[in-house]
């Protein structure tokens, strides 16, 4: 999910930047459309705890934050862009989730592939 909204950042940052201009009817449209991925989420997170993936959590605050935290990417890319990767920033916000969920040490995560610069650093 976080590569997909890093790979959106400019349509995200409009829609952050903007929905104050907008008419109440496509406001009320993009709000039912987060919603449906704050309960599509809330079911995934029910599932997950089911299995003993993750601990019980309260899914609506955590469908909430998993689906809010990526977005950060293109509020704060004016900071983060200067200062890390592409990778870099996808695998802390992805690392970040895990923890929080209490997820980063029941299942194994398979590390993204780095690019280097030719130093063999990312």
């Amino acid at each position: 999910m976080a590569e997909e909204l890093y790979d959106h950042q400019d349509a995200i940052l409009l829609m952050f930047q903007e929905s104050h201009a907008l008419d109440r009817r496509s406001l009320k449209n993009i709000l039912e459309r987060v919603s449906e991925y704050i309960v599509m989420f809330e079911r995934l997170l029910g599932e997950a705890a089911r299995d003993g993936r993750i601990p019980p959590v309260h899914r609506r605050l955590a469908a909430n934050i998993v689906t809010f935290l990526p977005t950060m990417l293109a509020l704060r890319r004016w900071d983060l862009r200067r200062r890390m990767s592409r990778e870099a920033m996808l695998d802390g916000v992805t690392a970040f989730l895990l923890r929080g969920l209490g997820a980063s040490d029941r299942i194994a995560v398979p590390a993204r592939r780095r690019r280097t610069n030719g130093s063999g650093r990312p």
